[in-house]
């Protein structure tokens, strides 16, 4: 038996197929799964440990996922729970998985990222063979396989590509373009759920599927603010989300915002390395929100908020520094909001008309240009 590792740096966010490390792994997998006799060491928690274990289940190889003990909590509590996750986010038999949870200790000095550095050393420790795909100079893998050694000696080069370090532009400035006062005028007494480009699998969907449209994805990349929008229309579902929900509670959010007050909120937030929304988005009619349970969020100080128990923060926020949440407007529904008996009190907005005509004949909702020309 050959253990293969196919290893990478960490990679910009937000590939496409035509990233030259997508199309590297797409390449190596392709070849080397048809190695006999040959078993694939992966792991999870990146783009680019996800991805290739992604190809290589599409390739029907067998393999192993390595975890370190102390990144094992997102994906289970138990090895079994762990396997069960995988199996179904990868669409991976049972016979074709063997998890091994290295349990080796970190020291609390080193960096966060300690625990995945253990895992990777781990990794090239048990490999017999180590095909780097895309390596930043001077970083953790370079050190590691790329200098003369033990470990450099089962280095094979045939697929290695440059590392390209510069992400895809995410952040925009929509406070200079010309708002459409007609969208402006018919959105009064309107909620808005604004959509934004998604940095990972959208909610209720496996991880294969997210990264199979990555592979296939060419130079677009699958899980922008129009996808997300026209996955919302095609399944006439909002999906609501736990992610910065303190209680870890699933809402859909909402804003009462208007559309020109709404552009102000499209803002670039470094923390998260994504924006806070972008101009695509289902506005629905006041009076039609109270059938799905959206309620206005009520906005207290952050101490009112911690002593407040967890049962009544359903619409509660904390204000903010200088109140600066309060500007939002939000509301919120519980879990998802179903849009199907809703169709006639739906209006869809998207970015510019050429965008309005393609959501209008693809999907029949009536649409709006948030912004003219």
């Amino acid at each position: 038996m050959s253990l293969i590792a196919l290893v990478h740096s960490r990679q910009p966010l937000r590939p496409t197929e035509a990233s030259s490390w997508v199309s590297a792994t797409c390449h190596a997998v392709e070849a080397l799964a048809l190695t006999p006799d040959a078993h694939f060491l992966c792991s999870l928690g990146s783009a680019a440990h996800e991805l290739t274990l992604t190809a290589l289940c599409r390739a029907g190889a067998d393999i192993e996922v390595m975890l370190h003990q102390e990144q094992a909590g997102p994906y289970g509590e138990s090895e079994s729970e762990i396997e069960e996750y995988v199996s179904h986010h990868y669409n991976l038999s049972a016979a074709r998985l063997r998890l091994n949870v290295i349990k080796t200790d970190v020291l609390k000095t080193e960096t966060a990222l300690s625990a995945s550095h253990a895992r990777d050393i781990a990794i090239l420790g048990k490999a017999d063979i180590i095909y780097p795909i895309s390596i930043r100079p001077g970083g953790f893998m370079d050190k590691n396989i790329m200098a003369p050694g033990e470990t450099s000696k089962k280095v094979d080069r045939e697929y290695l590509v440059p590392y390209v370090s510069q992400p895809t532009a995410i952040a925009r400035d929509y406070r200079l373009r010309s708002l459409n006062r007609e969208t402006e005028k018919r959105l009064q007494d309107h909620l808005i759920h604004w959509t934004r480009s998604s940095s990972a699998p959208w909610p209720g969907e496996i991880c294969a599927d997210y990264y199979s449209d990555i592979m296939s994805s060419g130079k677009n990349y699958p899980r922008s603010a129009r996808k997300t929008l026209m996955r919302i229309l095609r399944e006439k579902l909002i999906r609501g989300s736990a992610r910065h929900s303190p209680d870890n509670e699933k809402f859909s959010a909402f804003t009462s915002a208007g559309a020109a007050r709404s552009i102000n909120m499209m803002r670039y937030r470094a923390r998260y390395r994504e924006m806070t929304c972008e101009p695509f988005g289902v506005a629905i009619s006041l009076s039609a929100s109270e059938k799905v349970g959206i309620r206005k969020v009520l906005y207290l100080s952050a101490d009112q908020v911690r002593k407040m128990p967890a049962s009544r923060r359903r619409f509660v926020h904390a204000e903010g520094a200088s109140g600066r949440w309060i500007s939002e407007h939000e509301w919120r529904a519980p879990g998802d909001v179903g849009l199907r008996e809703l169709e006639s009190e739906i209006t869809v907005i998207v970015e510019c008309e050429s965008d309005r005509e393609e959501f209008e004949r693809n999907t029949g909702f009536k649409t709006l240009a948030l912004f003219a020309g």
